[in-house]
């Protein structure tokens, strides 16, 4: 049987009277949904669909929760901003304590690679062309590090214990840590603490590999302190933010030694490590200490060197945490 639409049939003309002239589609929609007496606060409540209504929200809580974790385009970075980004330390709160020994692309956020060389030293070429009052104390001609292999050769698959010293020494025929040539300096205050013996340094060193034990410096270009006194601030901020960070990255120790008051600063420079350390203002009084960020542990020691004798006991005491 046909059946004509609802506003022409039989018996409902008085009350297409009584309700007065027919509203526009949307409106009549948006209204007939009030079939029963109620109070206009809960004809509201009841012209939305709960279910759709939470389902709704929900997906527009996860919408919003997206467009918070998605990064904004390059393009649209202006470059000091976008150099900030690089070097963000938020990069490193998952990145730390723990490593699985692959090689990885440069720069890739979740397998970080160690920088080359000619990068790092590109960094500081950059810094001298922009400080020409350090100029002449630093030697750009090579790096230590490269000069004699030290994450060729002296690097384990895995780095369990990171020592972070200041700056190679003045000079190419000095004893540097990875020089097998020359004993002394560093080295054997490291290898005494450590109480690793052999009949030479070389023979040293492969037992400091076989423990995973690695040492690297804050300062990785050979920087000339006597004609400063010092290592500039502006160095230590550079060669941490732009350099160290990015090793740290890579290395994923599980404790990193602080070695010297240059260690300790260069630490403050990146941001997942300066709020915990930003209470340690002196070296020489927070030799011997430790504090846990995230899976890595950071201990902190004075300098061992002859000069340093008087703090024997807090260098002994670092040193026993990670041997």
């Amino acid at each position: 049987m046909l059946r004509l639409p609802l506003p022409l049939r039989r018996g409902h003309r008085h009350h297409r009277q009584e309700m007065g002239p027919l509203r526009s589609r949307p409106t009549w929609q948006q209204w007939n949904t009030t079939i029963q007496p109620a109070t206009r606060q809960t004809a509201r409540h009841q012209r939305k669909n709960p279910h759709r209504s939470t389902q709704r929200d929900t997906e527009s809580r996860h919408s919003e929760t997206r467009s918070l974790r998605r990064n904004p385009p390059e393009s649209r970075i202006p470059p000091q901003q976008r150099r900030n980004r690089t070097n963000n330390p938020s990069r490193s709160t998952d990145g730390l304590g723990g490593q699985d020994g692959r090689a990885h692309p440069a720069r890739n956020l979740d397998h970080p690679q160690l920088l080359s060389p000619k990068l790092i030293l590109g960094c500081y070429r950059e810094f001298a062309g922009t400080n020409p009052k350090y100029r002449d104390a630093i030697n750009l001609t090579y790096l230590p590090l490269q000069r004699y292999r030290a994450y060729e050769k002296w690097k384990s698959k895995r780095v369990r214990v990171l020592l972070l010293a200041e700056s190679p020494p003045w000079g190419d025929k000095s004893a540097y840590f990875y020089n097998e040539q020359r004993s002394g300096g560093l080295s054997e205050a490291v290898f005494n603490q450590l109480k690793i013996k052999g009949e030479s340094k070389s023979t040293k060193l492969c037992e400091f590999k076989r423990r995973q034990f690695f040492l690297t410096d804050t300062v990785k270009c050979v920087f000339d302190k006597s004609q400063t006194g010092f290592i500039p601030q502006e160095l230590i901020r550079r060669s941490a933010q732009e350099i160290l960070q990015e090793e740290l990255l890579a290395l994923r120790p599980k404790f990193i030694l602080a070695l010297g008051a240059t260690a300790l600063a260069g630490l403050k420079q990146i941001e997942r490590f300066s709020r915990v350390l930003s209470r340690y203002r002196s070296i020489t009084k927070a030799s011997g200490k430790s504090v846990r960020v995230g899976k890595t542990t950071l201990i902190l020691s004075v300098f061992p060197n002859d000069r340093n004798r008087r703090y024997e006991k807090s260098i002994s005491s670092a040193f026993q945490m990670v041997g």
